[in-house]
């Protein structure tokens, strides 16, 4: 049974190599209408047969790429861009494909493929071609992503799920319908699964082949895109991954067995209590440490808890007890607290200070004192005076 092919490729500046955002279709449609000879790409190493280039159909849009531009740039007037990037997607092209042995009217299955894409994605087509000029007759679709007045080039293409919702969706909308099946995904294969399968086709291939060492290593790393193809050849099975170890089996491994300690203090079963050798067994080697089931590196003791005594304690300043120790003080000195204790300092800031109280070599602020009079100066020493008198 032969199956269909979707694909779908966002257009950006970075994905077609454009300079401009103004440059992508023309660019696109350069290709897809097989315009300006040798510059749009028809070479032998494409797989373009110029002889069969006059077979093309345009299913939609203009023959030209000129016209499809500007039915794009009159779709975009009026259309909310929040920011033009590199990687902003100002189109979407899908690729519909079948087999080249496939039975199938060609202009019948692509039309129903574009009827398709206009109404799974509900955004206006500019374009649609269908070539038959290569190796298998595919159609080109160009659509814009514009949603309610915005350009949704991202929302419209989706995330993973939404590429494996529309292959279910266009297999049984058209694939099916045309006796197609749909393509079975590709298995990716690790490195190491990889190397496994290069180490047994070498094994069975060199003993046959005559082929040297590598040219034999090269022919089979050039099948590795496929090793699975390769295997089935030769008749070998595909090497089995390990399976992934997940979080919870790591942590719920069983430990190793504890490890017996080697103690100095343990008996030498090959010695007698001289130390010389009785002539049984192995001689004593100086210096060697025995394993010890019941000695351990570190031995768990019963902790004896320090109680200190808070009554004990002198009322010194050196002998107070640290503040992590609850010190409960007694309730007929706390009545005889006052009700407000005073401030002796008060807040001063910094920008409240004169700016000629600073000083430059001590680096702060320095309140220089305040200038008497002579006359308050002679008025404080008779007061003076006069209460030293009162005195006596």
């Amino acid at each position: 049974m032969y199956c269909h092919f979707l694909r779908i490729k966002g257009l950006s500046t970075k994905t077609t190599d454009s300079r401009t955002q103004a440059a992508v279709i023309p660019r696109v449609m350069g290709h897809n209408l097989r315009e300006q000879g040798a510059k749009m790409g028809v070479r032998a190493d494409i797989h373009i047969d110029a002889t069969r280039s006059k077979d093309n159909i345009v299913l939609r849009g203009g023959r030209t790429s000129a016209e499809v531009a500007s039915a794009v740039n009159a779709l975009m007037k009026g259309v909310i861009v929040s920011k033009w990037r590199t990687d902003t997607i100002g189109a979407i092209e899908l690729i519909f494909s079948l087999p080249s042995a496939a039975k199938i009217n060609h202009r019948d299955y692509f039309s129903a493929s574009v009827a398709w894409a206009e109404i799974f994605f509900s955004v206006p087509i500019v374009s649609a071609v269908i070539h038959l000029d290569e190796d298998a007759p595919h159609c080109h679709v160009i659509l814009v992503p514009i949603v309610n007045g915005r350009l949704c080039g991202s929302q419209v293409m989706g995330n993973k799920r939404r590429m494996v919702a529309m292959q279910e969706d266009y297999h049984s909308s058209v694939g099916n319908q045309y006796g197609l099946a749909r393509p079975t995904p590709k298995k990716r294969y690790g490195a190491t699964i990889k190397q496994e399968c290069i180490e047994l086709a070498r094994k069975a291939l060199e003993p046959v082949c005559g082929l040297t060492d590598d040219l034999l290593l090269f022919f089979i790393e050039a099948c590795m895109d496929n090793p699975e193809a390769l295997m089935q050849k030769l008749g070998l099975e595909m090497p089995t991954p390990k399976p992934k170890t997940t979080f919870a089996a790591i942590m719920t491994k069983p430990c190793k067995p504890e490890k017996q300690v080697r103690s100095k203090s343990a008996a030498n079963p090959y010695s007698n209590n001289c130390g010389e050798n009785s002539g049984h067994g192995k001689p004593e080697v100086a210096g060697t440490m025995l394993l010890s089931d019941k000695e351990k590196p570190i031995e768990v003791g019963v902790a004896i808890p320090i109680v200190v005594k808070i009554d004990l304690i002198k009322p010194h300043k050196e002998n107070q007890p640290l503040s992590c120790v609850d010190v409960q003080i007694p309730e007929n000195s706390i009545a005889n607290l006052p009700d407000a204790v005073p401030d002796d300092y008060t807040r001063i800031r910094e920008t409240d200070i004169p700016a000629n109280e600073w000083d430059c070599e001590r680096g702060e602020h320095i309140k220089q004192t305040a200038r008497v009079s002579k006359r308050e100066q002679v008025f404080a020493s008779v007061q003076k005076t006069l209460s030293i008198h009162k005195r006596y």
